[in-house]
């Protein structure tokens, strides 16, 4: 068995709550197209300073697409007339985003051309002391190679007849046998 509602009017609160957020909803939007009506044209012009090319181009676009689809270009016309708030944010917020993205892009091709580092030039005086300090005694390391040398190794005695051991010419041809 089905349970019934037994109060009345639930329906009824609830069409009045819808009813009553349309309201509020409809008095929103038009307190923010006033608003937006009102820094709208403000928001051409600093698209227009801040990159011409986005504001050209948009109204390029719209009389070059007469011949190709006159419905969009007369379409985007009024838009541009009756909606010209939403298309300065438009246009203000693509001109804001093409200048950063300029920027960054600026950034990266500076940082991948080559950094020179600064010198200076260093005078006799300098010189003098460099040679007395004398940082480049490698003797040291001299005796270490000499002592890694390898020495020269007679060949083996139990060849057979038929190879010949050729002379060594260099001491480091049998270094790695």
């Amino acid at each position: 068995m089905a349970r019934q509602n037994n109060r009345s009017g639930g329906g009824f609160i609830s069409i009045i709550m819808m009813i009553a957020v349309l309201v509020g909803l409809f008095y929103l939007t038009k307190g923010l197209w006033w608003i937006l009506g009102l820094i709208g044209p403000i928001l051409f012009i600093v698209a227009f300073f801040l990159n011409r090319s986005v504001v050209t181009g948009w109204f390029k676009s719209i009389f070059s697409n007469f011949k190709a689809s006159p419905m969009m270009s007369v379409g985007k016309a009024l838009l541009t007339f009756f909606a010209f708030p939403l298309v300065g944010g438009y246009l203000f917020s693509k001109a804001v985003v093409k200048n950063k993205v300029a920027e960054v892009s600026g950034q990266m091709k500076k940082a991948q051309q080559p950094e020179y580092t600064e010198y200076e030039d260093i005078t006799d005086a300098d010189a003098e002391v460099v040679a007395e300090d004398d940082f480049l005694d490698i003797s040291e390391i001299e005796q270490q190679l000499e002592d890694l040398t390898v020495k020269e190794t007679k060949p083996p005695t139990n060849t057979p007849k038929t190879k010949q051991a050729k002379p060594d010419s260099n001491k480091y041809d049998n270094l790695f046998d």
